[in-house]
């Protein structure tokens, strides 16, 4: 076993995906994707509050290639983020 959840766990999974990503002549992420929502908005803060506590995992296939900018603590540049290499 790796972890263990609370019984009473709750996860909303936000994609990635670009709106102009389609398949099969359907293009169905249009502006819903977490690289066109506004996470400040009021609606999307109270539907997430009613599900507190929560957790938001940004999911999906292009996750793979996503690469965080994490500003430093100490003062110091932070170190250089290297790719996620299968092993």
């Amino acid at each position: 076993m790796i972890s263990t959840t609370n019984e009473n766990f709750v996860c909303v999974t936000m994609d990635w995906w670009p709106k102009e990503k389609c398949d099969y002549g359907h293009c169905p992420w249009h502006n819903s994707s977490m690289l066109s929502i506004n996470l400040d908005h009021p609606l999307l803060r109270s539907a997430v509050s009613t599900m507190a506590p929560v957790v938001l995992r940004l999911g999906g296939s292009l996750t793979d290639h996503i690469i965080y900018e994490v500003p430093s603590t100490s003062g110091k540049p932070a170190p250089p983020c290297s790719p996620i290499k299968p092993s």
